[in-house]
């Protein structure tokens, strides 16, 4: 009989490991959304979000979106990058 209640609490630990692992992702996803949230309606003011490098994500970004091609000033991005880091 000890070993059938010894089987159960495993199942049971199994059980709890699991969701406390869907709370975290869970209570990370929340943070992950109402502190932008919380930001914005404290400022009101969208700038709190760009950085000064947001523009080398953002071009790329929208050349993606318009053009199905991952290019930056008419040049695939990943060449525009290595020319930089090289010179």
């Amino acid at each position: 009989m000890k070993v059938r209640s010894k089987v159960s609490m495993i199942g049971s630990v199994a059980k709890i490991r699991r969701l406390s692992v869907w709370h975290v992702l869970a209570l990370a996803l929340f943070l992950r959304t109402l502190l932008p949230i919380v930001g914005y309606f404290y400022t009101r003011d969208v700038t709190i979000f760009i950085a000064p490098d947001t523009a080398s994500y953002v071009k790329p970004a929208r050349e993606l979106i318009g053009s199905h091609r991952f290019f930056s000033d008419g040049a695939p991005e990943i060449f525009e990058r290595q020319a930089i880091l090289y010179c």
